[in-house]
């Protein structure tokens, strides 16, 4: 059985186009990205790590699929997720698990 995260974990994987399309959106909304990974997802007892810090400055559709790339490479255990912050408002406004180890 699979652990799930967030409620958005019970809908199928979201494959490479529609990942895309939401980093889109994030800079698109001038929201800033950031990436989080975990090497062991329990619902009681999360604690996710930064891969790198969020992209404040600069952040592109492509720079950001490239760190995610990296960190898959770098943690491929990992569950990885995608976060977006409103500087603004000085919250999280988006999350959602990018990738789940096999």
């Amino acid at each position: 059985m699979a652990l799930r995260t967030e409620m958005f974990s019970y809908l199928p994987p979201m494959p490479p186009e529609e990942v895309r399309q939401q980093v889109e959106y994030l800079i698109r909304r001038g929201y800033v990205p950031g990436i989080e990974f975990t090497q062991r997802l329990d619902s009681h007892d999360d604690f996710w790590s930064f891969w790198k810090l969020p992209f404040f400055r600069g952040a592109t559709v492509d720079g950001v699929l490239a760190e995610l790339e990296a960190c898959k490479t770098a943690h491929p255990g990992a569950t990885i997720r995608l976060t977006g912050y409103d500087a603004r408002r000085q919250c999280q406004v988006l999350s959602f698990v990018v990738h789940r180890p096999a």
